[in-house]
């Protein structure tokens, strides 16, 4: 249970992503002058290890752990030379720019976006992480340049979810735009190997359409964390119902995958030397088909540690595996840092190699003599530990979703408790078809199952993701208090060496307990509540209960109403009810499908008008709502203040 007890190389990992994560909200002469400190005190720590024999023990675990912080500290103010306050500064209407494209997210006949490297705006240089937005066709690939006036904007949609991208590019299609393509015949160079690794995705990408068809979609989002094909509103079923890690290639996918491999080749009889080399190379091919994801990253870096423990060691140590490998992707790309899907899969893995590992020890196995009554029992056992899992997994990921999120979902437990046994046979299944899916016969009856699975899946997404209060809002005023004491005593508890290893289940327990008590207290207190926000002369009407609440748009859109909005929004609730627009306007047209891809909108309402032009608007934000399966209500006959005061008062 104690993280870093006999775990020397964990701690000296846990102090470099602690330094880390620390760095990433001092400025660049704040790192520089940490940096001195750290420099002085390693050479004074040298200087002990060499002097002080009788303590050179000592020394050399305190000079390791200097040194670990001195090379996050180095490495922070080396490449991540702009915070992401500093970078809102650039923001403009009309910039010129110059951008590598890091990779493509979905493209059509009409639009592209990228993720993309702002290498210079003006005559500054800088190395930015940033979204492209071309409401223009550009096929553009890795390592492809654009220069030319962008509009740069924060990210307040989806493109927010990845935290090391700091602003939003809109390329102006009326200014004049500059193409360079990449000197991809260098193979060996990092635009040529990644040109090489986006191929060998596309091809797998066109080759899954050919053997699955229509079913591609989900198979490709599986496997390999392609989601360019699976519609929006399927993405937001995911997020809603809190399995939106399933999509995401993490231990979970690895495990399935490699973990089958490893097994067919154990049934094979083939040596452990060979297996774990087979299995390696088979985790860097599926590393390439997922563009290098982080979650794939940090799982295949665990695999390499605990086969290294394998080979050199008798026994190997999970916890110190999972720091290291964590470690390992901060050091090779520090703008990891910033990825939040890093530090969840970091969070409930810990969670499970910690406090799960001690509760699995302590539950009981079936010992009956009868063949059906202790099927029964392992079904029932099978039944509580994936509950467990779940608990322990969203109870380590709390502290995250309260300061990123605000709010988690209830229906993660039953849908992912219901969902992961038929993810763990729906993957295989498709990895099956993937290598066997070009036999004519096998491939009808493997694209009939995986079908099957398909819309199993899908439909059990959406009955989740629509229960009404499933997501529970973490923006309470209490909920602070309730988490920093929850994440102090919990992290005190794993360091220490403890009597009785059950006092680890006390904290969350006295967590939920307190929570409860202090939500039904907080909703008997406040009530129903209606008040208004306003900027300048732009307002926003807010209708608020304990769960959710309706919003009255009186804005004429655009981006300070997207302010507007995330500003002052409800503080407690998690989804909108209504959403009463007033007015339609172009700017509303622009900023609505910021608001939808960022919260829950169940009831959007459009006004009928007989200008064409507003008319014309409200089909443009009618066909965005559809996107995110939102139900959109046209009215007519009333003022848009009148429908909501209706809605809400009724």
């Amino acid at each position: 249970m104690e993280l870093f007890h006999r775990r020397y190389l964990c701690l000296f990992a846990f102090l470099f992503l602690l330094t880390a994560v620390c760095a990433t909200a001092l400025t660049g002469v704040a790192k520089f002058f940490a940096l001195v400190v750290l420099l002085v005190l390693l050479l004074l720590s040298a200087a002990f290890f060499i002097f002080m024999k009788n303590y050179r023990f000592i020394c050399a675990v305190i000079l390791c752990a200097i040194a670990f912080s001195f090379i996050a500290m180095l490495s922070s103010l080396l490449f991540i030379t702009v915070p992401q306050s500093k970078a809102l500064s650039y923001t403009s209407d009309s910039t010129a720019a110059q951008i590598k494209i890091v990779s493509r997210e979905n493209s059509d006949d009409k639009s592209s976006e990228y993720v993309v490297r702002i290498e210079r705006i003006g005559e500054e240089e800088l190395n930015i992480k940033a979204y492209l937005y071309c409401d223009f066709y550009s096929e553009l690939d890795y390592g492809d340049r654009m220069i030319g006036s962008f509009q740069i904007g924060e990210p307040t949609g989806h493109e927010s979810d990845q935290r090391d991208i700091l602003l939003v590019l809109d390329a102006i299609k009326d200014e004049p735009i500059f193409y360079k393509a990449a000197n991809s015949k260098n193979f060996f160079s990092l635009d040529g190997v990644m040109r090489i690794c986006q191929h060998v995705r596309k091809l797998f990408s066109d080759y899954t359409d050919i053997i699955f068809g229509e079913a591609s979609a989900l198979v490709k989002g599986f496997l390999v964390d392609d989601r360019s094909d699976i519609p929006v509103h399927i993405q937001t079923d995911f997020k809603r119902s809190g399995t939106t890690h399933l999509l995401a290639v993490s231990g979970l996918h690895i495990t399935l995958l490699l973990g089958s491999l490893d097994i067919v080749l154990r049934k094979l009889r083939v040596p452990k030397l060979v297996r774990c080399a087979v299995v390696s190379v088979a985790a860097i091919v599926l590393l390439i088909l997922t563009n290098f994801s982080g979650s794939a990253v940090r799982a295949v870096f665990m695999l390499y540690a605990v086969y290294m423990s394998y080979l050199f060691y008798e026994d190997h140590d999970t916890v110190t595996s999972l720091f290291v490998s964590v470690f390992f992707i901060i050091l090779i790309s520090p703008f990891s840092v910033y990825d939040i899907g890093l530090w969840m899969s970091f969070a409930a893995t810990l969670g499970l190699v910690t406090v799960y590992v001690y509760i699995d020890s302590k539950l009981t196995r079936p010992k009956s003599d009868n063949k059906l009554i202790r099927l029964i029992q392992k079904l029932g056992l099978g039944i509580v530990k994936a509950v467990i899992i779940t608990l322990v997994s969203n109870f380590f990921l709390l502290p995250i979703m309260w300061l990123f999120f605000g709010e988690i979902s209830l229906a993660a437990i039953p849908a992912n408790l219901v969902l992961s046994p038929i993810v763990a046979v729906f993957m295989p299944l498709c990895a099956i078809g993937v290598l066997v899916g070009a036999i004519p016969v096998v491939n009808i009856a493997l694209v009939f199952i995986v079908e099957v699975f398909e819309a199993i899946i899908l439909s059990l997404v959406q009955f989740f993701s629509d229960i009404r209060g499933a997501v529970l809002s973490l923006r309470y005023p209490f909920v602070s208090y309730l988490i920093v004491i929850f994440i102090i005593v919990m992290s005190a508890l794993l360091v220490i060496r403890l009597r009785h290893k059950w006092v680890i289940c006390i904290p969350p327990a006295l967590f939920l307990i307190s929570f409860c008590l202090c939500l039904g207290l907080f909703a008997l207190k406040m009530g129903n509540e209606l008040r208004g926000e306003s900027i300048k002369d732009e307002q926003m009407l807010f209708y608020d209960t304990a769960s959710t609440s309706s919003v009255c748009d009186l804005t004429d859109g655009g981006y300070s109403a997207r302010s507007l909005f995330f500003a002052a929004r409800n503080k407690y609730a998690t989804e909108i009810e209504n959403y009463v627009i007033v007015e339609c306007s172009k700017r509303d047209a622009y900023s609505i499908e910021y608001v939808l891809s960022s919260v829950y909108v169940r009831k959007l309402y459009l006004p009928l008008s007989d200008d064409p032009e507003k008319l014309s608007y409200a089909t443009e934000i009618y066909e965005m709502a559809q996107k995110y399966d939102t139900d959109v209500v046209f009215y007519e006959g009333e003022r848009g203040i009148e429908l909501f005061e209706r809605l809400v008062l009724k």
